[in-house]
């Protein structure tokens, strides 16, 4: 079965899981959920990534991106 769905920010928060959680937490809390909606749809564009695919790109890779915990 092939399901798509369009994900806001919150939805993105309340399916994530482990480090991918705290990930988005800490972007909600500096205000950047836009920032961080524009680079996800950017690098999953003309594709329909997984649940899995999206939250390990949170959990590992966007933190660094956008340079959350860079002091």
């Amino acid at each position: 079965m092939y399901i798509k769905k369009e994900y806001s920010f919150t939805d993105l928060l309340n399916n994530s899981w482990s480090g991918a959680t705290q990930v988005l937490e800490k972007i909600e809390e500096d205000g950047r959920e836009n920032e961080a909606m524009g680079i996800i749809e950017e690098t999953f564009y003309g594709e329909v990534p997984t649940d899995t695919q999206v939250n390990d790109f949170i959990w590992f890779d966007l933190a660094d991106i956008m340079g959350l915990y860079e002091e």
